[in-house]
This record gives structure tokens, sequence and C-alpha cells, in this order.
């Protein structure tokens, strides 16, 4: 059963680079075929330890020069607050509900534009590095604290469709950052 698109006509897109946001989330629900079943797979992600999880995620980040350079810490007091702000982000990404695609897909823009604002213009690769890093984090944890294998099994694809759809979002708006209209692969050709 399909579950975000409602009126929307997804079959007849020949272009989503185009579409707005909502849109394009309708869009690539409908290709990911992210249902309402998905919605309730992520119940398990609730109550994930999102604060111990910040601190891995900023663990693994703060290894590599690269990300760390565009991390612009300054201090532990700026690291803290990176770290909240990861865990802000696990709670809200982590607890998708049925009714509330709205916020939702307005936060991921949010995130996807945030990464792009003046200074601060992180490459399209460390931002999808960053979001396997996290993706990794989320599932050993949920590794530990899922045990019945089906449960599980639906939990991960559910989170893996969200976790794509947020690529989406990080290399759109790393195009629309750079002044590009048309689509990557249209360049690479």
């Amino acid at each position: 059963q399909r579950w975000a698109s409602g009126f929307f006509n997804s079959e007849r897109v020949k272009e989503p680079e185009s579409l707005g946001s909502q849109e394009l989330f309708h869009w690539l629900s409908d290709v990911l075929q992210l249902s309402e079943e998905d919605i309730d797979s992520l119940l398990p992600c609730r109550d994930l330890p999102q604060a111990a999880m910040s601190e891995r995620i900023y663990g693994r980040f703060v290894e590599f020069r690269a990300m760390r350079h565009h991390l612009q810490l300054e201090g532990d007091a700026d690291l803290g607050r990176r770290k909240e702000m990861m865990r802000r982000y696990l709670t809200w990404f982590l607890n998708l509900r049925r009714d509330s695609t709205e916020s939702y897909v307005s936060y991921l823009d949010k995130v996807g534009a945030a990464h792009h604002r003046g200074s601060n213009d992180v490459p399209c690769i460390q931002l999808l590095a960053g979001l396997g890093v996290t993706q990794d984090v989320i599932l050993r944890s949920l590794c530990r604290q899922v045990h019945e294998k089906e449960k599980l099994c639906r939990t991960i694809c559910s989170l893996s469709k969200l976790m794509w759809i947020q690529a989406v979002f990080f290399a759109r708006h790393s195009l629309l950052g750079r002044g590009r209209s048309r689509p990557l692969w249209r360049g690479l050709a």
C-alpha cells in the first residue's frame, strides 16, 4: 500500500529534479515504495540511545581531516553543541509518523540547505559519507536492541529508505548550492 502519494501522480514525472520538496518526497516515496507499514516498522528506532549514538557519530567524524575541516569546530563547547544538534536530528529522523510528512519534508529540506550556507558549503561526498557513518551507528545500535529477526529486517529496510531520501535531499541542495539546475548525471555524460 502506497503511503505519501495522495493525488500526486509519480509515474508521470519526467524530471524529478525540478519538483518542489513535498513533491520530490512523494516521488521518492513511490520509487522506494515507502509504505505505512514502513513507517510503523520504525517504532524500535524511537527507543535507541540518541545521545550515545551522537557521541559515536561525532567520534568518527573527527577522525578524518576533511570532515573536521568542514565541521569548523572551535573547542569542546562547539563539539558539544554539534553533538546536541546530531542528537536532535536523530530524534527527529527516527520519529517519522504517518501524519507528519509536511513537517518531516520541511526538516529534510532544512537539513540539506544548512550544509550549503555561507562559508559552510560541505561537499556532497562528505555529506554522504557522514550519512553513511550515521546509518552505520544507527544500524549497530538497532541490532543490539532488536532481537526478533523479522522485526529487525523490517526496521532496517524502512530506515534505509529514509536514509536514501535524506541522501537525495543532500545531493539536491549540493547541486542547487553550486548553481546547477540540470541533473548531475547529465553533466557526467
